[in-house]
């Protein structure tokens, strides 16, 4: 345009304009803003007045908004350092589940399943476990101990 109207920046009338431009082109930015609001008026200080009312925007602030960061927790000693295979491990129960006797009885049976976890290669040992108890773990743990002791 080759002599736009001089309008005030500070002017309530033209922050409702800046505003009013900045949502009919879709929440743009703020270059498109001033030049489509060159077309028709000058405004001194405009990207000044535009930053204002562009940063007041709660829908721009929401879009705009940084990404947060899952923060990661400490590892323990043993899943950082380089040690031999199942020195160190975890160990978790699940179940339970039912199995057939497939030995000729009929009848079914409720089992539960140890789980031994490798800590330095994520290897993992799954033991059948009768009972839920202490006594059962205890047993799925030497039977675990006695095919580590074999393989090694």
């Amino acid at each position: 345009m080759k002599h736009p109207a001089l309008v005030p920046n500070k002017h309530h009338l033209i922050k409702a304009y800046i505003r009013h431009v900045h949502v009919q082109l879709g929440h743009a930015g703020r270059q498109a803003v001033h030049s489509h609001i060159r077309e028709k008026f000058w405004i001194p200080n405009a990207t000044r007045a535009i930053k204002h009312v562009i940063d007041k925007c709660l829908l721009c602030f929401r879009y705009n908004a940084p990404r947060t960061t899952q923060l990661m927790g400490q590892l323990p000693p043993a899943r950082v350092n380089v040690t031999r295979p199942s020195l160190h491990t975890g160990t978790d129960m699940f179940g339970p589940y039912t199995l057939r006797n497939f030995t000729g009885r009929t009848g079914t049976f409720i089992v539960w399943v140890a789980l031994f976890t490798c800590m330095a290669t994520r290897a993992i040992h799954l033991e059948i476990v009768s009972t839920l108890s202490q006594f059962g773990f205890l047993l799925a743990f030497r039977r675990f101990i006695l095919i580590f002791i074999i393989l090694r």
